[in-house]
Parts: structure tokens; C-alpha cells; sequence
């Protein structure tokens, strides 16, 4: 990747000083506002998740991954649902119940959903919305917060507790 040479490298690749030097300095910005997976601690906002599950934005394959927390947003697992578990809209067709019932019997205290859409555009679909607020309520029966559903696309990402579609109750 372009953003990953040095001085000598971009020289090569015939930049003039000034446009190597914008393509340092865009690199740096970049590599200061990305969070990278090992520096991810804990999550305390949906870009933090994205991090985590960035592979999802390139893969060629439909994709869901369910981020287990426990106690202060501490990642404990991850866990991916199997391809074939997956409905028409991208989200899985395992029942919302089965899915928070996975998650207490984890122990998880929180969870992220988070899929991508390969179509590269991570605008949420109805059926996304619908399986949000499903298993929304599934987690809160069984004990467990669920904090945000997060579509991933080659294009971006949506947070759905941001743009406050699925769960009436998220500020």
C-alpha cells in the first residue's frame, strides 16, 4: 500500500518532493485516526468495533460476527456465525432468542453484531433494522446489553444505535 512506503520508496515511484511529502503526511493523519485491532482495549464507540472486525470490509463472502464484552466493554470473544446461517437481507437467520441465548451462556455482559454488506455499500436494509430491534429484545430477556449493530462495506460502515435505527430506546 501506498501509504505504508517511506521517503526512498515514493521516490521510486517518481513523486515530485512536494507530492511525497503529502503522502507522508496523509499517511500519518491516517495511521492517528485509525484505531488498530492491538490497540483496542476496550470499545467505546462504534469506530472502535470497526477496527476489530475490519477484515469484514474487503472479504468477498457475506459475514457476521457477534463481539462478546464483559465488564467495562472488554473484548472476551468473538464469534462468527456460519455463512449458511445467513438470510436473503445479510442477516442471520438464527432466531434472535437462539442468538442472545449463545451470548449468556458465553457469559457475556454486552454484545456488538456487526456484518458486512458485499454489495460495498453499508446503508442498512429493512431486514436489518428488523433483526436490530429482534434481537435487541431477545438480549435484554436474557440479560445481556446489546449496544450496537454495525454494518462494515468497502465503502464505509453504519453504526445503527448512531443513526438510531432498530431500538426506539438508544439515545
Amino acid at each position: 500500500m501506498v501509504l505504508d512506503l517511506d521517503g526512498d520508496a515514493l521516490t521510486e515511484l517518481g513523486l515530485s518532493e512536494e507530492e511525497r511529502s503529502r503522502v507522508i503526511l496523509a499517511a500519518e493523519i491516517a495511521r492517528r485516526h485509525q484505531p488498530h485491532e492491538g490497540d483496542v482495549v476496550s470499545v467505546k464507540d462504534p469506530r472502535h468495533a470497526v477496527a476489530l472486525i475490519r477484515d469484514l470490509r474487503t472479504s468477498t463472502s457475506r459475514q457476521t460476527v457477534l463481539l462478546l464484552f464483559g465488564r467495562r466493554m472488554r473484548l472476551q470473544e468473538s464469534i462468527s456465525l456460519t455463512p449458511d446461517a445467513r438470510g436473503h437481507s445479510g442477516c442471520p437467520r438464527i432466531p434472535a432468542a437462539a442468538i442472545a441465548g449463545l451470548l449468556a451462556g458465553h457469559g457475556a455482559a454486552s454484545v456488538i453484531l456487526a456484518h458486512n454488506h458485499i454489495n460495498g455499500e453499508a446503508s442498512p436494509t429493512a431486514g436489518d433494522i428488523e433483526f436490530t430491534t429482534e434481537l435487541h429484545g431477545a438480549c435484554a430477556e436474557a440479560g445481556v446489553e446489546f449496544v450496537d449493530h454495525v454494518i462494515v462495506a468497502q465503502r464505509g460502515w453504519v453504526s445503527l444505535r448512531e443513526a438510531r435505527l432498530g431500538d426506539p430506546s438508544w439515545p
